[in-house]
């Protein structure tokens, strides 16, 4: 049955797209258009410096914590030479189905 109410993609998201979202003021955007997702390392990293953009988006509401799994984070250390954030990001959308990766300035969908 449909509610009427448009379902939204989920997107998960590195911290520096977050960082400029946040010094522009368009992360109120955010959840109209999609579930937003950020892994526990990227939440670690955007609370780092209180008071500092971003610091703030990991206890907004409409931001939901989710880890990867660990068999899929394991492959992309091996695989891959990133941070520890983007080696979550990466894993946890290859975990989703249809989920867009928020990195940096690159948009890929699984």
């Amino acid at each position: 049955m449909n509610s009427g109410t448009p379902t939204r993609i989920e997107a998960v998201f590195d911290a520096s797209p977050l960082i400029f979202l946040d010094l522009l003021g368009y992360t109120s955007l955010l959840p109209g258009l999609y579930r937003v997702l950020v892994s526990p390392q990227v939440a670690a990293e955007l609370t780092a410096r209180p008071g500092a953009p971003g610091s703030s988006i990991p206890r907004r509401d409409w931001v939901e914590l989710r880890h990867p799994s660990d068999e899929t984070l394991l492959r992309v250390r091996n695989d891959l030479l990133a941070d520890p954030g983007e080696e979550e990001v990466i894993a946890l959308a290859l975990d989703l189905t249809q989920a867009g990766v928020h990195r940096s300035w690159s948009y890929w969908t699984t």
